[in-house]
């Protein structure tokens, strides 16, 4: 028996399938969403994954980049706010911290320190984020550290 015929029907319909998503508006979006998703652009994946959604609520590709940028910039929120405590805490620690001070700079390590573990299962996809995450991270962890033996 031979197969070719069907293997060549099978692969007709799977670059017709294939050709149909990529020219369909909605997945078109979720192709663009995805692309700007990975130049780390992830307010604009995030608003072109909602309008792919809008188009077609199903779409599980801009589903799926929705998700994906929404907890990247939730990451971000996360790590700008703990590089500017970072900064509040290093010009505090230039001077000699009195006892109230002391339990400020305490407070906000772990604050700080439950954030990151609170988003610990969802950690960036993005290498950057990554990196970032990991320096504040134990840069954190060490002054905590260095608190509790005060």
């Amino acid at each position: 028996m031979n197969k070719t015929p069907l293997f060549a029907l099978l692969a007709l319909l799977a670059f017709g399938l294939l050709t149909y998503l990529y020219f369909t508006p909605s997945y078109q979006g979720a192709f663009l969403a995805q692309y700007e998703l990975s130049r780390g652009e992830y307010k604009e994946a995030e608003r072109l994954a909602q309008e792919s959604l809008g188009l077609d609520p199903y779409n599980r590709l801009a589903m799926s980049v929705l998700k994906e940028a929404k907890k990247e910039r939730e990451w971000q929120g996360l790590l700008r706010e703990a590089k500017e405590r970072k900064g509040e805490i290093e010009h505090s620690l230039g001077a000699k911290l009195s006892l109230e001070q002391k339990r400020r700079l305490e407070w906000l390590v772990k604050m700080t320190l439950e954030q990151f573990a609170s988003m610990g299962s969802g950690a960036p996809s993005s290498l950057e984020l990554k990196e970032e995450r990991e320096r504040l991270e134990s840069w954190y962890k060490r002054l905590d550290r260095e608190l509790k033996a005060l």
